[in-house]
């Protein structure tokens, strides 16, 4: 806590929010070891890696799935909400010792939520290279109109 108070507010603005968080970082590392710290190396908590993008009449979804067959991936969709869910299976070779072990296996729940509504019966979803890519049309409403200007 001494380093708190030096620090706070003069150097780096560190602040109470800062410095609890170093110390969560100092005991998840006591308690999980060097893999607690893995930074910006993704795990099954962030499960499929997801990129949304719009253009004018669709939403685009594109989730990273590799090692996954269309079969084991559910979506779903309510009003403005794509849920993927599924279960990703990883392999262990019996009596094998790991150097390192950062993909991860299990059930995934993945909800992204869409800024208007969907046309649900145009939704599409393509699998290719591990890649699934979900096509989500704007619902009628949604979409920008073109208004005319009487002169």
């Amino acid at each position: 806590m001494t380093r708190f108070w030096l620090d706070f507010p003069w150097e780096g603005q560190r602040g109470l929010k800062g410095e609890l968080e170093r110390m969560q970082r100092t005991l998840d590392y006591l308690s999980k070891g060097p893999e607690a710290n893995l930074g910006d190396v993704p795990s099954a908590g962030v499960f499929p890696l997801t990129n949304v993008s719009q253009d004018k009449d669709s939403f685009f979804v594109y989730a990273e799935l590799p090692g996954m067959e269309p079969k084991d991936i559910n979506i779903s969709i309510t009003g403005r909400t794509l849920t993927l869910s599924g279960e990703r299976s990883i392999v262990q070779e019996e009596g094998a010792s790991y150097h390192r072990q950062e993909r991860k296996g299990g059930k995934f729940n993945r909800t992204i939520t869409l800024k208007t509504d969907v046309d649900v019966a145009e939704v599409g979803a393509n699998f290719v290279n591990g890649v699934l890519i979900i096509t989500l049309p704007k619902a009628e409403e949604a979409k920008p109109r073109q208004i005319p200007i009487a002169v």
